[in-house]
């Protein structure tokens, strides 16, 4: 377009009015470009992955030394995501990406029937709810990894 402009119309390719013209619709584009950005990147989404990044994105050896190989399923929660937490940690499972129930218990229970052997708690407030709390107390606390509790499924 620039070469057809300064072939054709030279003189208004050279013309300061066409320079401004280019210079607005330019920083106009740019500041777009940095709103998408930031929408994109300041959204809860990626600060709940920053964090999930953060506890678990070392982990695998420690599972590893705990006994629990790659092929044994494990649910992480919190995560929405499909599988940010589990891809991190290298392992088979499920997230709390659409599973049926909002009760964690509930979940925990549906996922034990489908071979689910392992519940990794990523945030320990979570332990705040006593139905939960309730719950792992009667199971096997394996592991502590940073603020990531391992429990085994009984």
């Amino acid at each position: 377009f620039n070469w057809f402009l300064s072939k054709n119309y030279e003189k208004l390719f050279l013309s300061w009015k066409f320079k401004l013209v280019v210079l607005s619709v330019s920083l106009l584009l740019i500041n777009d470009c940095r709103n998408s950005i930031n929408k994109k990147y300041d959204d809860w989404f990626y600060h709940d992955s920053r964090k999930i990044v953060e506890k678990v994105g070392d982990i695998n050896p420690y599972l590893r030394s705990l006994g629990i190989a790659r092929e044994d399923r494990v649910y992480y929660s919190p995560d929405p995501s499909h599988n940010i937490s589990l891809y991190l940690m290298d392992q088979i499972g499920n997230t709390d990406y659409s599973l049926p129930f909002k009760s964690r218990v509930k979940n925990i229970e549906y996922l034990k029937a489908k071979g689910v052997k392992y519940f990794i708690l990523g945030d320990l407030k979570l332990l705040e709810d006593d139905v939960l709390n309730n719950y792992l107390g009667n199971q096997e606390i394996i592991g502590r990894y940073k603020d990531v509790r391992i429990y085994r499924i009984n």
